[in-house]
């Protein structure tokens, strides 16, 4: 009688841990995202109206002499004017922190997350890597949540 030995090819041995990679990055998206809505608002144009508001912001700031009235350059700083800050000034000042504060601080720290996590989770070679990859970044988002 012959004995039939069965194998699988190398293609067949990854594929688990490639469908558990693609399982991990699509976590990884999907807490990023919700990460990113904590600071900006995920509405059909809303990212339009954020660098509008800014460029709105800049040159309200620069604007000598201060103005007074919106005109066609700063309908959205008056807009928040009793909303956001009591004076067009404090609204523009208010609009540049936040921007700032997505841009150099909050922003970068996310997609260093999103990135580094990517890249750890490719380099893995076993589900127990992946899993302890998630679990760094599991903790890693609970900590930018704090921030």
């Amino acid at each position: 009688m012959t004995k039939l030995i069965l194998t699988r090819s190398a293609t067949s041995k990854a594929k688990p841990l490639e469908q558990a990679k693609a399982a991990a990055l699509v976590e990884v998206g999907e807490v990023i995202a919700k990460l990113r809505l904590r600071y900006v608002t995920n509405l059909p144009g809303q990212e339009m109206t954020y660098q509008e508001k800014e460029a709105q912001a800049v040159a309200f700031l620069a604007a000598d002499p201060e103005p007074t009235e919106p005109g066609d350059r700063y309908g959205f700083v008056f807009a928040e004017v009793g909303v956001t800050a009591p004076t067009p000034f404090e609204v523009a000042q208010v609009i540049l922190n936040i921007a700032t504060l997505f841009r150099s601080d909050v922003g970068p720290a996310i997609e260093r997350l999103r990135l580094a996590t990517g890249k750890a989770i490719g380099e893995a070679t076993t589900r127990d890597q992946i899993q302890s990859v998630m679990d760094a970044f599991e903790a890693d988002a609970e900590g930018l949540l704090i921030h």
